[in-house]
């Protein structure tokens, strides 16, 4: 404790007919120089003769002492979107009437020996379409009026960034539903009773070659990427003559396919999904892009930040779409 106006008030020995109340004599004292008084005295303490400051602590001090938010902001989880770039997006219906785009498939053209003054045989190749529904996908955080005013800017730049990344993160979750949607066809599975390997992603792209698709991307989980930095074969830079692998400690291309790496891949009792594709395999609609949007409640004295957008996914080419299964210690 720190002792009052920097010096101790010693206290006169109390009188013959009882002790009497110190802070009553102190005040009387303290007044004629329009000093202290009882009530600012309630805030002191007496030890050993002297009129000592009692601690003004946190619990004292209450509402008074402010909340400071650091500039700094941390982020709960640093997401991984990653698969917004590998798909085919068409533009066809924004701006448009509608919430489905049919897209267009032909069958394949071939070609046959000709002979002199012989015309060739006739195609008529099958055209089908494939629907792609579109779905909203929205978020929303409501700031009410005193977090508004007291919080840094920097936590409300942080709260709109938050929504994008969500966004991305949540697109990617979409695109894992359509490629492990068990209505959708596919060109096969591949399943492996061990670790993914670098042979395995050889034979599956073998299979998809059969299939006259070639492999462009293979999607896999970080379980499955541990297990392929641990394959000798995977990271010997003098077998696949490209030593980035080794250098970057990531998985990027091997192959001639790139290697994009998910958290949000499907995995149930040790058993992990892969997908390797071929170019625009995937096919994707937007209607309307990723929007932030705000509006003030009166009433509620909040601002609500609503992030939305609108677009569908599907399988364009189902050939082109080939599911790995491996199973990790």
């Amino acid at each position: 404790m720190a002792e009052a106006k920097g010096k101790g008030i010693v206290v006169e020995a109390f009188p013959a007919e009882g002790p009497i109340d110190y802070k009553d004599v102190v005040a009387k004292r303290m007044k004629l120089s329009g000093g202290l008084t009882r009530a600012d005295l309630r805030r002191f303490a007496l030890k050993e003769g002297r009129l000592f400051e009692a601690a003004y602590d946190a619990s004292a001090a209450g509402s008074a002492i402010p909340e400071i938010w650091a500039d700094d902001i941390a982020r709960l989880r640093e997401e991984k979107a990653v698969l917004s770039q590998i798909v085919k997006w068409y533009p066809d219906l924004k701006g448009k009437p509608g919430d489905t785009l049919h897209l267009p498939r032909i069958s394949v053209v071939t070609f046959a020996a000709g002979a002199e003054a012989t015309g060739a045989t006739a195609q008529a190749p099958t055209t089908d379409s494939v629907p792609c529904v579109i779905s909203e996908r929205i978020a929303e955080v409501d700031i009410t009026r005193n977090v508004a005013e007291d919080a840094t800017p920097g936590l409300i730049e942080t709260i709109n960034d938050r929504l994008a990344t969500a966004y991305e993160y949540d697109f990617d979750a979409q695109v894992l539903n359509v490629l492990n949607n068990p209505a959708k066809a596919i060109a096969g599975t591949l399943t492996e009773g061990g670790a993914m390997k670098g042979t395995v992603i050889a034979k599956a792209c073998g299979s998809i070659r059969a299939g006259t698709y070639e492999p462009a991307l293979l999607i896999i989980h970080p379980v499955q990427e541990a297990s392929l930095m641990q394959d000798s074969q995977f990271v010997n830079a003098a077998t696949y003559g490209d030593n980035s692998i080794i250098k970057s400690g990531r998985v990027w291309d091997y192959l001639g396919v790139k290697i994009v790496v998910s958290p949000q891949i499907t995995a149930t009792g040790g058993t992990y999904r892969a997908y390797l594709l071929a170019r625009e395999a995937v096919a994707y609609a937007g209607k309307r892009d990723f929007t932030v949007e705000s509006d003030y409640d009166v009433q509620k004295r909040q601002t609500m930040i609503v992030a939305s957008g609108r677009y569908g996914g599907t399988i364009l080419h189902d050939k082109g779409v080939f599911e790995i299964k491996t199973v990790e210690a």
